[in-house]
């Protein structure tokens, strides 16, 4: 046991990185949101050292006790935001589901990633909480950004340290409006970038508006002096490289020949659905449907530092090096700083309902630019 308390135990798991905390005796939601009220500077502090916590074992039974635990860890709970460019289904004010609740399955995995490191303001927290389990996977993904950046070689370091990204995102209007309930008048959305800093916002057609973000490559924060991985750099936004790798390696945690030759089947499968969807975009491309649009924008280096699809590779590389999965049980939850770590899911089968919610949010320009 890593901490004494009469209260939970704390330990540090052979499984993971996160911080594991299980009950004693009493798994309430009651018991534990007590604790939590009393424990806030510990909460705090091993955040910071972790990266994350894992309450596992507690009877947190729905999406209002997932709530009322999440408002303890962090008060200021974001309830929407407009630049999360997919529309979700809500359970209660600040909880949502991650995916589509129809999906019964996923055979590609879901990539890694800092909760809207694409945008200008990002979510200090996001806590996700198992209400219904998939029957077979549906693991949830986590990496150490700290990791990350100290696995990369160091060409990629050396382009990257110090350097600013900038991030085309144009978003269909529609979004906008159901996640921010924000009228139809580009005065209104003008004002939506500005207040999420947008450097700039332009009318690009009666449904489409072109926001322009600047985040740092790779970031401090105040209470560490280690370099932090934080850019979605390693995302396709046509062919999906990074998708044949993410299959690749999650089909290889599960080991064995049969699972091997499914990865090499479905990144076939992935191959061709990307040749058909860049065929129908040349032939036919039509710039107001949302299908066409990327969800993360256009990343590139503010100095036109050429970043390559090999150094793209590398990256998603030492992200799988930093990545441990997380099996979540009915009722249990992890709590992840955003900046520290990214996240994913792993390939499942049969219905899976996680929520999520979403911590204050923060600006980039709160970061260090490290380098």
């Amino acid at each position: 046991m890593l901490e004494t308390s009469n209260v939970v135990k704390i330990t540090e798991s052979p499984d993971h990185f996160l911080l594991q905390i299980e009950p004693l005796e009493d798994n309430s939601t009651a018991h534990l949101k007590k604790w939590l009220q009393e424990s806030q500077k510990f909460i705090k502090a091993k955040m910071e050292v972790y990266g994350g916590i894992y309450f596992k074992g507690f009877n947190i039974d729905s999406a209002q006790d997932f709530e009322t635990i999440a408002q303890e860890i962090d008060p200021n709970l974001c309830d929407k935001h407009p630049f999360n460019c997919s529309t979700r289904t809500w359970h209660t004010k600040y909880t949502c589901e991650v995916a589509n609740p129809d999906t019964k399955k996923s055979l590609v995995p879901k990539g890694m990633h800092n909760e809207d490191a694409y945008v200008g303001y990002i979510p200090e927290t996001i806590m996700f909480y198992s209400l219904e389990p998939a029957i077979q996977g549906g693991e949830t993904l986590i990496a150490d950004c700290r990791k990350i950046y100290r696995e990369l070689p160091n060409n990629v370091t050396n382009k990257l340290s110090g350097k600013i990204i900038i991030n085309k995102l144009i978003v269909h209007e529609d979004v906008l409006r159901v996640n921010s309930r924000i009228p139809k008048d580009f005065e209104v959305i003008k004002e939506l970038g500005k207040s999420h800093n947008s450097q700039e916002t332009l009318r690009l057609s009666e449904n489409l508006a072109q926001f322009s973000f600047e985040i740092p490559a790779v970031i401090k924060c105040d209470f560490s002096n280690d370099p932090i991985w934080f850019n979605l750099l390693h995302i396709a936004h046509y062919f999906s490289y990074n998708v044949y790798i993410d299959t690749w390696f999650a089909y290889q945690r599960r080991k064995g020949f049969l699972n091997k030759a499914k990865a090499i089947l479905i990144i076939g499968l992935t191959f061709l659905t990307d040749l058909k969807y860049l065929v129908k975009n040349f032939m036919n491309r039509d710039p107001e449907n949302p299908a066409f649009l990327s969800e993360i924008g256009n990343y590139y280096v503010s100095d036109a530092t050429k970043i390559s699809l090999f150094d793209r590779i590398q990256i998603s590389l030492a992200i799988w090096k930093s990545t441990a999965a997380v099996p979540l049980e009915k009722g249990d939850m992890v709590v992840l700083d955003n900046r520290l770590t990214s996240h994913g899911r792993m390939p499942f089968k049969g219905r899976r309902v996680v929520l999520a919610s979403i911590g204050s949010l923060t600006s980039v320009e709160n970061f260090t630019a490290s380098g």
